[in-house]
């Protein structure tokens, strides 16, 4: 539920255009090691319209729609506090 209201708050300030691709946001840090990629699944509740805007931006990012998420997620968890073990 936290997950999709994330993506819904960032699609929305995708379509204002105050958005930069999430793998920009930050600079991993020295300890962290290398990308790691692996295959999950997940289902999320978006409004309509929110992940084609996030597809959108992923393809104009040259990236998947699936790994956009999965970085704007990492970047709203590290502002939370979260750090990668």
């Amino acid at each position: 539920m936290l997950a999709g209201r994330l993506l819904a708050a960032e699609a929305t300030a995708l379509e204002a255009g105050d958005v930069t691709p999430p793998s920009t946001r930050r600079r991993r840090s020295p300890g962290e090691g290398g990308i790691q990629p692996t295959d999950r699944v997940v289902r999320l509740l978006l409004a309509s319209g929110a992940w084609e805007a996030i597809a959108d931006s992923a393809g104009a990012a040259d990236t998947t729609a699936a790994r956009y998420a999965g970085e704007a997620l990492e970047a709203a968890a590290r502002a939370l506090g979260w750090r990668a073990g």
